[in-house]
């Protein structure tokens, strides 16, 4: 059987906005449904949150640091271990059935939720009121990814009751769905699930979202044995990276980020009092990435990561600055780039390739706002007024400031002069907004394409065999290599640089015997890449295809490319 309690009211779900910010994210949350407490439960050792029906108002993350995340249950139904992962168990569950579970598990798959003492026991979907099992995770913060990891497993499950479905909603009527997940939970034999978990990605507009689980063809029938909460941190893309601190030893308040911050990265820290050229990647190398204010707002740090400051900024308000370097990712690094800010403000990006595309990463944080939300905006030209592209952040909530969330704006094209125009306000022009660091990150090319080489040609036979062949620039380049023959005592070589980077151009080497007729064939051509790579643009790569010369009189090697339309 399985223990049956009534579900709980919702009474217990009550807010923690004031610590909206303050969860440190840099190990998981781990939770066990079940517990020494509950009908044949048993509680896992460890940094476990084991639940039963009760409110946990701080679940303590995998070091035993308790965090502002909580844990409500809204309905939940019975727990019991029985036919879980170990098979038949007692009440209290003995040693040797926990043995059994340990042994079932397949730890390696399962990580962090590979514990038998968590595996071991689970909670069904039927609570007696709704077909689903509902809880709530409280504390959150609002614009910061999370991944939620589920495991359930249930052996001698009816056929056709092998699924569960698990799904996360930003509302408590369950209704707006954030994200969901389907899990064999269920076998019809013995074995259960040993090693399947579910991953599910949200991100919360508010500090609560709401967890639902059930199964997928009988409600009643789903099954939620323990799970994992982590958050995830902001990952910029890969490619040279600008990153640029709003405040300086010349601005009100402000302090200069001097030489490498905590991740080995180096800085640019500005002020509307100069203009800055050449700005410098995080490895400390000049780029040709230009910065200037066009319109400059009041500056400061009072209020913002550090709290109260004051002018000049002492060491002790330096490091009292609050922010999550783990969610911030490389903008985590430097305290002293966090703790000022620039506010309501105008400037330019200048250097920039206008061929290419960028990702702008925003942290803006300050306490006590007019308006919560600021909004990041691209525009067309110095004049501010059209805008392209923008981003909001949630900076901060009364007296709690923003600690780990990024805006970002990805793809974002420089106009033909080479610059990006960026303003920032309060949202929906209310009240003002803040900007305490950013990075400027060029999105790797996926390849090249053929209108970009082009410059919108029609793709004629003579341009794509120039596109394809020889590494030329544009149509109009000189600046192509030409390809060599050679024959040898046993094979006919040609050496040739082809394109490689365009995944719809496909190159194929051909051989015949007889020029006039043919047929062209591609049976026993094959190429080597030439380890002499010198001077091959990028994208393209020098091969040598060969074909053997056998005892035939005549022999002709040709190369074909085809461009692949694309739809």
């Amino acid at each position: 059987m399985i223990g049956m309690i009534p579900p709980l009211l919702r009474s217990l779900a009550t807010s923690l906005l004031v610590f909206l910010f303050a969860a440190s994210a840099q190990t998981k949350v781990l939770i066990d449904f079940g517990n020494d407490t509950t009908y044949r439960g048993v509680t896992t050792p460890g940094n476990w949150n084991c639940v039963a029906y009760g409110y946990v108002p701080a679940l303590v993350d995998m070091t035993g640091t308790p965090t502002t995340m909580a844990w409500a249950p809204d309905a939940l139904g019975g727990v019991d271990s029985f036919n879980s992962i170990a098979g038949p168990t007692s009440n209290p569950v003995t040693s040797d059935e926990i043995a059994a579970a340990d042994a079932a598990i397949d730890k390696p798959s399962l990580g962090d939720l590979g514990a038998a003492q968590a595996a071991i026991d689970y909670y069904v979907s039927n609570n007696g009121v709704t077909t689903s099992g509902r809880f709530q995770l409280q504390g959150l913060q609002p614009g910061v990814a999370y991944r939620l990891t589920f495991y359930g497993t249930k052996q001698y499950v009816a056929a056709g009751n092998e699924e569960t479905r698990y799904e996360v909603f930003g509302q408590g009527d369950y209704t707006e769905v954030l994200g969901s997940g389907i899990l064999a939970t269920g076998t019809v034999d013995g074995t259960g699930n040993p090693s399947a978990t579910v991953s599910i990605e949200v991100t919360p507009a508010q500090s609560t979202v709401y967890v639902q689980w059930t199964g997928v063809n009988d409600p009643l029938a789903g099954y939620l044995n323990s799970m994992s909460i982590e958050a995830i941190p902001f990952t910029p893309v890969v490619g040279p990276a600008v990153l640029i601190d709003f405040g300086n030893n010349d601005s009100y308040s402000g302090v200069s980020q001097i030489g490498a911050d905590s991740n080995g990265n180096f800085w640019n820290s500005v002020w509307n009092g100069a203009f800055y050229a050449n700005l410098v990647d995080t490895t400390g190398t000049a780029t040709a990435i230009n910065f200037g204010f066009t319109t400059p707002g009041n500056t400061g740090s009072y209020n913002g990561p550090a709290g109260v400051t004051s002018n000049p900024l002492t060491l002790a308000e330096i490091d009292a600055v609050e922010i999550d370097s783990y969610l911030l990712g490389p903008l985590g690094g430097a305290k002293r780039g966090a703790i000022d800010f620039y506010v309501d403000s105008t400037f330019q990006i200048q250097g920039l390739d206008p061929n290419k595309t960028y990702q702008l990463a925003f942290f803006g944080s300050h306490k006590y706002n007019s308006n919560n939300v600021t909004r990041y905006t691209t525009y067309t030209d110095n004049t501010f007024t059209v805008p392209v592209s923008s981003v909001d952040l949630l900076v901060g909530v009364f007296g709690a400031h923003n600690q780990g969330q990024v805006a970002v704006l990805d793809n974002v094209s420089p106009q033909q002069n080479g610059i990006i125009y960026v303003g920032f306000a309060g949202a929906d022009d209310a009240g003002s907004g803040y900007l305490n660091t950013m990075m400027v990150v060029e999105i790797p090319s996926s390849g090249t394409t053929f209108a970009q080489w082009s410059g919108g040609q029609d793709p004629t036979p003579e341009l794509v065999g120039l596109y394809a062949f020889g590494g030329a620039s544009s149509p109009e380049a000189n600046d192509g290599s030409p390809s060599r023959s050679v024959l040898t005592a046993t094979d006919l070589e040609l050496s040739v640089i082809v394109r490689t980077d365009d995944p719809t151009l496909t190159i194929t080497g051909e051989n015949t015997t007889n020029l006039s007729t043919g047929p062209w064939l591609p049976d026993g051509v094959s190429y080597l890449v030439d380890p002499d790579q010198s001077g091959v643009p990028t994208g393209c790569e020098r091969r040598l295809y060969q074909v053997a010369r056998d005892t035939d009189v005549r022999k002709f090697l040709r190369l074909t490319a085809v461009l692949t339309p694309q739809i």
